[in-house]
Protein backbone atom coordinates (compact mmCIF):
# COMPACT_ATOMS: atom_id res chain seq x y z
CA UNK A 1 0.00 0.00 0.00
CA UNK A 2 2.84 2.16 -0.54
CA UNK A 3 3.70 4.04 -3.30
CA UNK A 4 7.75 2.74 -4.74
CA UNK A 5 10.51 5.39 -5.59
CA UNK A 6 13.61 3.98 -7.96
CA UNK A 7 16.30 5.95 -8.79
CA UNK A 8 18.36 5.83 -11.96
CA UNK A 9 20.25 2.76 -11.09
CA UNK A 10 16.98 0.36 -10.84
CA UNK A 11 16.17 -2.41 -13.59
CA UNK A 12 12.47 -3.43 -14.44
CA UNK A 13 10.90 -6.21 -15.87
CA UNK A 14 7.23 -5.77 -17.61
CA UNK A 15 4.83 -8.18 -17.76
CA UNK A 16 1.16 -7.57 -19.62
CA UNK A 17 -0.93 -9.27 -16.54
CA UNK A 18 -0.77 -10.00 -13.20
CA UNK A 19 -0.10 -13.92 -13.69
CA UNK A 20 2.74 -13.06 -15.89
CA UNK A 21 4.61 -10.91 -12.98
CA UNK A 22 3.34 -13.63 -10.23
CA UNK A 23 5.33 -15.92 -12.98
CA UNK A 24 8.46 -14.17 -13.39
CA UNK A 25 8.49 -12.67 -10.20
CA UNK A 26 8.60 -16.49 -8.66
CA UNK A 27 11.40 -17.62 -11.23
CA UNK A 28 13.67 -14.67 -10.37
CA UNK A 29 13.02 -15.50 -6.80
CA UNK A 30 13.61 -18.85 -6.52
CA UNK A 31 16.54 -20.46 -5.01
CA UNK A 32 17.69 -21.57 -7.74
CA UNK A 33 18.16 -17.73 -9.71
CA UNK A 34 19.28 -16.53 -5.71
CA UNK A 35 21.80 -19.22 -5.56
CA UNK A 36 23.14 -18.18 -9.03
CA UNK A 37 22.91 -14.27 -7.82
CA UNK A 38 25.00 -15.36 -5.00
CA UNK A 39 27.50 -16.77 -6.82
CA UNK A 40 27.94 -14.04 -9.37
CA UNK A 41 27.29 -11.39 -7.21
CA UNK A 42 30.55 -8.73 -5.55
CA UNK A 43 28.92 -7.63 -2.11
CA UNK A 44 31.65 -5.44 -1.66
CA UNK A 45 30.82 -3.37 -4.55
CA UNK A 46 29.39 -0.19 -4.94
CA UNK A 47 26.50 -1.46 -7.18
CA UNK A 48 26.83 -5.52 -6.33
CA UNK A 49 23.68 -5.93 -9.16
CA UNK A 50 24.57 -5.00 -12.43
CA UNK A 51 23.00 -5.35 -15.83
CA UNK A 52 25.65 -7.39 -16.65
CA UNK A 53 24.67 -9.74 -13.67
CA UNK A 54 21.36 -9.89 -14.17
CA UNK A 55 21.88 -10.52 -18.45
CA UNK A 56 23.36 -13.90 -17.48
CA UNK A 57 19.90 -14.92 -15.96
CA UNK A 58 18.82 -17.66 -18.60
CA UNK A 59 14.74 -17.67 -17.87
CA UNK A 60 14.32 -20.45 -20.26
CA UNK A 61 17.22 -22.56 -17.89
CA UNK A 62 15.57 -21.84 -15.00
CA UNK A 63 12.02 -22.25 -16.26
CA UNK A 64 13.17 -25.69 -17.25
CA UNK A 65 15.00 -26.75 -13.90
CA UNK A 66 11.99 -26.00 -11.72
CA UNK A 67 9.72 -28.08 -13.82
CA UNK A 68 7.85 -24.87 -15.21
CA UNK A 69 9.28 -24.68 -19.02
CA UNK A 70 5.04 -25.47 -19.77
CA UNK A 71 4.00 -22.11 -18.15
CA UNK A 72 6.70 -20.10 -19.85
CA UNK A 73 5.55 -22.10 -23.07
CA UNK A 74 1.82 -21.05 -22.35
CA UNK A 75 3.27 -17.06 -22.01
CA UNK A 76 5.21 -16.80 -24.82
CA UNK A 77 2.49 -18.51 -27.38
CA UNK A 78 0.33 -15.74 -25.82
CA UNK A 79 2.47 -13.37 -26.73
CA UNK A 80 2.94 -11.75 -23.33
CA UNK A 81 6.22 -12.87 -22.72
CA UNK A 82 8.52 -12.04 -25.44
CA UNK A 83 10.90 -14.54 -27.66
CA UNK A 84 13.31 -12.59 -28.65
CA UNK A 85 15.97 -10.21 -27.43
CA UNK A 86 15.15 -9.01 -23.69
CA UNK A 87 11.45 -9.29 -23.04
CA UNK A 88 12.68 -12.97 -22.11
CA UNK A 89 15.83 -12.18 -20.43
CA UNK A 90 17.63 -15.08 -22.43
CA UNK A 91 20.89 -13.86 -23.52
CA UNK A 92 22.33 -16.73 -25.91
CA UNK A 93 25.57 -16.02 -28.27
CA UNK A 94 24.49 -15.33 -31.34
CA UNK A 95 26.60 -17.10 -34.48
Amino acid sequence: GKPVFLDDTCYFVGSHNSAEADFLYELFNSDLTRQFLKAVIFTDSKRPVTADVLNRIDVKKVAERLGREKELTTFMSEGTIESNGQGLLVFERRG
